[in-house]
């Protein structure tokens, strides 16, 4: 038996089922929903997701490139560093709050609303007025 972190496996799940998806997000919830039907997340889980997979993407192309130079000849060490990246890119380039907002929809909490844009509200608000 392994004991491990709930969150992290299906954080390694998300990582590599968002490859190479024309809408990795949706692909994401598709397991996310999933997921959290037959093994429950807690809020803060689902919260810490979009992180999590980050990290994990983080770790594999890290471990790429380090198996890489200790053999370069291994072209097997490399198979997803390509996607990895792709999708590393893909998930810092938007807002991480939208990411969150959906995951968290997806497995029936409410998102908490983005702190910025409450912010940009008031000042629009101010200038209004």
């Amino acid at each position: 038996m392994v004991f491990g972190i709930t969150a992290a496996e299906c954080a390694i799940a998300l990582a590599y089922i968002m490859f190479n998806k024309k809408d990795p997000i949706e692909a994401g919830i598709w397991l996310l929903k999933s997921y959290h039907k037959e093994y429950p997340l807690e809020r803060r889980e689902v919260e810490l997701m979009p992180n999590l997979v980050i990290a994990r993407l983080c770790q594999s192309v890290l471990s790429s490139a380090y198996s890489s130079a200790q053999d370069p000849d291994n072209a097997y060490i490399s198979v997803s560093e390509k996607d990895a990246w792709v999708l590393l890119e893909y998930l810092l380039s938007r807002p991480m709050h939208h990411t969150r907002a959906r995951f968290l929809l997806a497995c029936g909490f409410q998102p908490d609303e983005d702190p910025q844009a409450s912010e940009l509200l008031a000042h629009r608000h101010d200038n209004i007025s």
